[in-house]
C-alpha cells in the first residue's frame, strides 16, 4: 500500500509595490566599462534585465524578455557587440519602473497596452545617456 503524499507548502504571495530607484542596489553590481560616443559607461547584459525586474515583484525569464523584443513590445538596446545586447542603468530603471506604473503583474498575459509607453520612455532615456 503506497504512502500518503505530503501536501507542499504553499508560497506567501508579495504584494506588488511601487519601488524607487534606490532598490536597484542589489542587481547592479557587475557591469562591464564601455566607451560610448566618447563617455565611459558601465552596461549591463540582459540577465541584469531580468534581475531588476524581479526585484521590482515582476520575475520574467530571459526568453521572455527576448520574445518581447522579437514581437516589437519592447525596444531592443542600442548598445551591441557580437550579437549581444547591453543595458547602461538607465535602460534597466526606464523599463522596469513603466512596467510598474503600467500596473504590469506577475501574471499580465498582454503586452499591447505597454507597447508606446515603454517605446516612448526608453527613447527618452537613449537620448539623453547616449547622445
Amino acid at each position: 500500500m503506497p504512502l500518503p503524499r505530503k501536501k507542499g507548502r504553499k508560497r506567501k504571495k508579495f504584494p506588488n509595490k511601487r519601488r524607487c530607484s534606490a532598490h536597484f542596489k542589489e542587481w547592479a553590481t557587475n557591469g562591464r566599462k564601455m566607451i560610448i560616443n566618447g563617455k565611459e559607461m558601465t552596461v549591463y547584459t540582459s540577465g541584469k534585465l531580468v534581475e531588476a525586474f524581479a526585484n521590482v515583484g515582476i520575475p520574467r525569464t530571459y526568453m521572455c524578455f527576448h520574445l518581447w523584443i522579437k514581437n516589437g513590445y519592447m525596444p531592443e538596446s542600442p548598445i551591441k557587440t557580437k550579437n549581444r545586447s547591453w543595458y547602461t542603468r538607465g535602460m534597466i530603471e526606464c523599463l522596469a519602473m513603466t512596467a510598474l506604473e503600467c500596473g504590469m503583474t506577475k501574471t499580465t498575459p498582454n503586452m499591447e497596452f505597454m507597447k508606446a509607453r515603454w517605446f516612448e520612455e526608453f527613447d527618452k532615456v537613449v537620448r539623453k545617456e547616449l547622445m
